[in-house]
C-alpha cells in the first residue's frame, strides 16, 4: 500500500525526519561468488569469498591472517565509493561480522578512508571489529565528510592476524544519512 519512499516523504514534510539514502556498493554481499567490485586485496590469499557462512544470501567475505606474509601488519581490501563527498554531510558505514580473533596485538577494522585531490588520506572513520564466533553482529559508524575530501574508499583492514584468526564480513552498506543534495 504505502511504500518506504512515500512514508519518508510524508514524515519529512510533516516533522522534518529523514531516512538515509543508500549509496550502492558493488558486490557488498559478495553474492557473485567472487571479489568483483573490490580492488587491491593485499595479500590476495588473505581475502576470499566463502560459502562457509553468510549473513544473507549464500556468500560472505572470509578474512584470515598469514603471519609469514610481509603485508600481514596492514592487510587490506578496498572499494572506491561512487559518490562525491559533500563537506559536513553525515554518512554511515554498516556491515555484519562474525568470527574469531585470538588475543594479542591484532585487529580487524571496517573503515571509510576520506581522500583529497592529491590522493592523500584526510582521515579514517573506523569500526574496530569484535566478531562473535556463534552469531552475526551488526556494526555501524556515522561520520561527517571532511573539508577537502574528493572521494571515499571502503576498507577492510587486518593487522597481525594469524591463521587461527578468521573474520567473516557480509552485507556492507554505505549510506548518506543527510540528503544527497546540499547539507
Amino acid at each position: 500500500m504505502f511504500t518506504r519512499p512515500m512514508i519518508a516523504l510524508a514524515l519529512t514534510l510533516t516533522v522534518g525526519v529523514s531516512f538515509p539514502d543508500e549509496v550502492v556498493l558493488k558486490n557488498p554481499g559478495f553474492e557473485t561468488g567472487k571479489l568483483d567490485g573490490w580492488d587491491r586485496p593485499v595479500p590476495e590469499t588473505t581475502f576470499q569469498v566463502s560459502e562457509e557462512t553468510a549473513h544473507s544470501g549464500g556468500f560472505s567475505l572470509r578474512c584470515q591472517g598469514d603471519s609469514k606474509h610481509q603485508y600481514n601488519p596492514f592487510a587490506h581490501f578496498v572499494q572506491t565509493v561512487d559518490i562525491e563527498p559533500i563537506p559536513g554531510t553525515r554518512y554511515q558505514i554498516t556491515g555484519w561480522v562474525r568470527g574469531v580473533i585470538r588475543r594479542g596485538k591484532k585487529s580487524a577494522r571496517l573503515s571509510v578512508r576520506q581522500v583529497n585531490a592529491k590522493d592523500t588520506t584526510i582521515s579514517y572513520a573506523e569500526i574496530w571489529l569484535q566478531p562473535g564466533a556463534d552469531e552475526w553482529r551488526e556494526v555501524t559508524r556515522v561520520f561527517r565528510a571532511a573539508e577537502g575530501a574528493v572521494k571515499f574508499q571502503v576498507y577492510v583492514i587486518l593487522s597481525n592476524l594469524t591463521a587461527e584468526d578468521v573474520v567473516f564480513l557480509d552485507d556492507i552498506r554505505f549510506d548518506a544519512v543527510d540528503a544527497l543534495g546540499k547539507p
